[in-house]
């Protein structure tokens, strides 16, 4: 049994010694096969002097003292609340304010590397960056702050108690003082080490009772004003309307006479546009009339002046006849004698009325007619 005991204690001292060597190995002779992974990038050290930083991969390195540390380049949320802030015109809320804080990537390693010793804690330890919170029944416990929460309740300090309690709490005013924690925090937070915060926002702002039951007054009084103010312009909408309706209404009966108006009137000016044909039509037909007229009577007179000179051609022995009657009287009484002695040359006796003078015409073969005087009658 002795002999067991003495192996037992034997083998133990062995493994302990065995380890020691192993970790006095390790501290010497450096890492083998080391991983870092996506979301890291590692620091190299010998005798805890940076020699280089590099991304994900695997890495080793036999030289004595050698150790290489991984840090976190993924965002890392937190969460900070204060309780009691000031606002500018001595109103005391809470708030609460989230985000995510990240370390220099690779693409900074100077930054890493001259910032290291001072730093190293916030470079590797999320919660000496971030605290160590716990959420139980929906509200979230912060058991230790880390850096984001400091500088987090000085930047809302700073951002609501430059701001009165309507810009603090209510409306879009949220969002300029979140923009507001958002730049204060990021100029706080660049100087340890070149650590930024992203994604900021301030989901909720914590009211005492008396503070919660004020702004439930001032609520109801605005929606009041509101609803009195809407109701306003309710009516005067209304009365808008009705007035637009007896507008439409106007303008509708107004539009009707004008159009008849305008029908009228292009009614009007349709007859008088066919009255003007119609007179062109019967101006033209007078002056087809006139114009056929005016040749007839040219054609008539043309007959008429044809049927003088046939008139005149047949009297034209007549006239001349008659001419030289005018002229020669004489001739004219030689003529008489010559007809009256041809007619009783033919008639042998002539009786003349009682008391009426008796002429004797000569024949021009020089024979005479014989001119029987009846007696007068005794009583």
């Amino acid at each position: 049994m002795d002999r067991w005991m003495s192996r037992v204690v034997t083998l133990v001292i062995v493994v302990i010694a065995l380890v020691i060597l192993a970790v006095l190995g390790s501290a010497l002779l450096g890492y083998v096969l080391h991983g870092v992974k996506d979301n890291e990038i590692a620091v190299k050290l010998r005798r805890s002097v940076i020699i280089s930083v590099v991304g994900p991969g695997v890495y080793t390195d036999w030289n004595p003292f050698a150790d290489i540390v991984e840090v976190k380049i993924e965002g890392v949320p937190f969460c900070a609340e204060d309780a009691e802030v000031l606002t500018k015109d001595q109103q005391r809320i809470g708030v609460k304010v989230c985000g995510t804080a990240h370390r220099p990537g690779l693409e900074k390693s100077d930054v890493l590397q001259a910032n290291w010793s001072q730093y190293r804690t916030f470079y590797t330890s999320d919660e000496a960056l971030v605290g160590r919170t716990r959420t139980e029944n929906g509200q979230l416990i912060t058991e230790s702050f880390g850096l984001m929460q400091n500088i987090a309740q000085q930047a809302m300090k700073v951002c609501v108690g430059d701001r009165t309690f309507a810009q603090a709490v209510v409306g879009t005013a949220r969002d300029e003082m979140r923009q507001c924690v958002d730049e204060q925090m990021s100029i706080l937070a660049i100087n340890y080490g070149g650590i930024e915060v992203k994604n900021i926002v301030v989901p909720n702002i914590i009211l005492g009772p008396e503070v919660q039951s004020l702004l439930d007054q001032i609520t109801k009084s605005k929606f009041e004003v509101d609803l009195a103010r809407q109701d306003t312009l309710k009516a005067e909408e209304n009365g808008r309307r009705q007035l637009a309706e007896q507008q439409a209404t106007i303008r509708v009966e107004q539009g009707r006479v004008q159009e008849l108006q305008r029908q009228a009137a292009i009614t009007a000016d349709l007859e008088r546009q066919a009255l003007e044909a119609q007179m062109a039509v019967i101006n033209a037909e007078k002056a087809n009339d006139l114009l056929i007229a005016q040749r007839d009577l040219e054609i008539a007179l043309a007959k008429l002046e044809v049927e003088k000179a046939k008139a005149l051609a047949l009297i034209a022995k007549d006239t001349a006849l008659a001419q030289l009657y005018s002229e020669h009287p004489e001739f004219l009484d030689y003529l008489v004698q010559l007809g009256w002695a041809n007619a009783l040359a033919q008639a042998g006796a002539i009786y003349i009325p009682s008391g009426t003078d008796p002429m004797t015409i000569i024949q021009p073969n020089g024979q005479g007619a014989q001119v029987v005087i009846p007696a007068t009658p005794t009583p």
